[in-house]
């Protein structure tokens, strides 16, 4: 289950040029240069690693047992991505996130498996 806090007064200028942080299995933002933080999103499962890319809109975070969200409004709204490809399902903790442009995104897991998406998380191949 993911929570996201309601960003919905938050201009998106905002939400863009956040600052982000992972605090006891939480991803955490701050629109202050980080003098306060929020709770951004929490799942189900301890969040390990994110992204934000070029501290634009996009951020992901990976954690415990293949846990993936993703947000393309800078934190307003979060989406739970299911990592999987044919009837391999990535079960391990997502370690580290690297995205290397708008459309490819690669997880490296706590059990050195690598996936890799073309098409900003839609579809998954393990490496």
């Amino acid at each position: 289950m993911l929570v996201a806090r309601n960003t919905a007064s938050i201009p998106a200028t905002l939400q863009t040029n956040a600052n982000w942080t992972i605090k006891a299995g939480v991803l955490q933002r701050s629109l202050d240069g980080g003098q306060t933080w929020q709770d951004a999103a929490r799942a189900d499962h301890a969040l390990l690693c994110y992204a934000n890319p070029n501290r634009g809109p996009e951020v992901w975070a990976g954690g415990q047992a293949g846990t993936l969200v993703h947000s393309s409004d800078g934190g307003k709204t979060w989406s739970t991505n299911l990592v999987s490809s044919g009837t391999v399902q990535l079960t391990a903790d997502v370690t580290h996130i690297d995205v290397r442009s708008p459309a490819e995104v690669v997880l490296e897991t706590g059990n050195h498996e690598s996936w890799s998406s073309t098409d900003n998380g839609k579809t998954w191949e393990k490496k």
